[in-house]
């Protein structure tokens, strides 16, 4: 038998991104002990900047009906009026712990992602999330929450409904872990894996979903995939990394392959200045229907723009894109659309809860804010905000609970645990692995499940 550990703790933490870091932060300040497991930060390293109405011509009641707007009025407004009244407060509680997002003087330097009628995205030169990461690990360090690195969570626990805890299997030794828990928070990201193509790092494997399932907790949305409209599909080496798209309302091009812009045929007055989701689906169509580049993309022209937007304000594309042989203030790039953000996910109330009691949810694991389609720049805010709102309710939660019994929950764990192991007895010749199974699912997902369905497709991906 396998050697596992116990542990305890008031709140447990899944997911080592920036939601996940957000909630931990406030689940400590309300008194909570904490627990923090992790495979690794997940996307939050790209995260380029966070949506704020912080701007002198903008308005929480603006950026609420930008929101509505770029999610087809499907959205939980309640969730949708949250996160636009608590963006601000969500940015100072960043600079509070050290970040210095850039400014003009006194003002904040503001860019515009698609879908914002104004300036509102608050960054930190290339590497916000990669500052927020540092400032945010720094701080729960220093509060005392304990982080459990490179740890794989692979199964909750409810009983007599409600969540008791969680089973993991460290990536290092592989040896099992028991985390008992009041309350749980679900932070381990979306599911763009299944997809071939996708901005997604190798340790967001779509546990979110697949857990909170299992165990009964409802979903929403999920039929609502949103594909970055300009990933690169040349060169090779870039295969799957994004452009920002704020480079387009800066009054970058998109033109197919014979060097045309073929958005104006679209949308003659906004041409690339449209929503993701339009954005998207007209470059698939440009590619689907042949007039798309050699590798099947389109080309993202900024040869037009001042340079110094290019390579200094945009560097974290410009740089890895030139050591690839490609100089952006010359030359183009071939972009298509990519698996880039899960826009439903577990269903949550206001304070995060999920159906399941004492089990809640943040960043992309909660589904119900964005509706139908994600606005530029709103998956920073959508972290900061909801992951604070998890923290914070997990702790009230678990604060007011008394332990369970260990008895049967230990009894449930083993009882999973040696399922488990059984079911992973994969003979060294079988041609069944995950592996094979993964292509397979790419496979399907690429052909039939891609931005343009059809009934009869979705049905044989079901079938398959």
């Amino acid at each position: 038998m396998r050697n596992y550990q116990i542990h305890k703790t008031d709140v447990l933490v899944i997911g080592g991104g920036l939601a996940g870091m957000r909630s931990a932060q406030k689940a400590r300040e309300g008194g909570a002990e904490v627990i923090l497991v992790a495979k690794g930060n997940g996307a939050s390293p790209w995260v380029f900047g966070f949506n704020a109405p912080v701007g002198s011509k903008d308005s929480p009641e603006r950026y609420y009906d930008d929101i509505l707007q770029s999610g087809c009025y499907l959205n939980n407004r309640n969730l949708a009026k949250i996160m636009a009244e608590e963006a601000v407060i969500a940015v100072a509680d960043l600079e509070k712990i050290g970040m210095n997002f850039d400014k003009d003087g006194n003002q904040y330097h503001l860019l515009q992602p698609l879908g914002c009628s104004c300036p509102r995205y608050v960054h930190y030169k290339n590497s916000t999330g990669r500052e927020a990461i540092k400032l945010l690990g720094d701080e729960i360090r220093k509060q005392g929450v304990s982080i459990i690195q490179n740890t794989a969570i692979i199964d909750l626990i409810a009983h007599d409904g409600k969540i008791v805890g969680v089973f993991g299997i460290s990536r290092m030794d592989g040896n099992l872990n028991i985390f008992c828990a009041k309350a749980i928070v679900i932070a381990a990201g979306g599911c763009g894996r299944i997809y071939p193509l996708t901005t997604y790092p190798e340790d967001i494997t779509s546990d979110s979903y697949a857990m909170a399932y299992q165990i009964g907790a409802d979903l929403i949305d999920m039929e609502f995939m949103q594909f970055e409209p300009c990933g690169i599909v040349y060169p090779e080496s870039l295969r799957g990394e994004i452009i920002v798209t704020t480079l387009l309302m800066e009054g970058g091009q998109l033109k197919d392959g014979k060097g045309e812009r073929f958005m104006l045929r679209y949308d003659p007055k906004r041409g690339e200045k449209v929503q993701k989701d339009e954005l998207a689906r007209a470059i698939y169509k440009e590619v689907y229907e042949g007039r798309g580049t050699k590798h099947r993309g389109v080309y993202f022209d900024v040869s037009m723009l001042p340079r110094d937007l290019i390579v200094t304000a945009h560097s974290m594309s410009y740089e890895p894109i030139l050591k690839a042989g490609i100089d952006l203030t010359k030359e183009s790039v071939e972009v298509a659309p990519i698996a880039h953000t899960f826009i439903g996910g577990i269903k949550i109330d206001e304070s995060c809860a999920t159906s399941i009691k004492g089990l809640y949810a943040a960043g992309e694991a909660a589904g119900g804010i964005h509706g139908a389609n994600r606005m530029g720049g709103n998956a920073g805010t959508e972290i900061l905000v909801f992951g604070a709102r998890a923290g914070k309710y997990a702790s009230e939660y678990a604060l007011s609970k008394y332990f369970e019994s260990s008895r049967n929950i230990n009894e449930d764990f083993a009882e999973r645990k040696m399922k488990l192991f059984d079911s992973l007895k994969i003979q060294r010749n079988n041609e069944l692995t995950p592996s094979f199974f993964r292509k397979q699912i790419h496979k399907i997902m690429q052909e039939k499940v891609n931005i343009k369905k059809k009934k009869e497709g979705l049905e044989k991906a079901q079938n398959e």
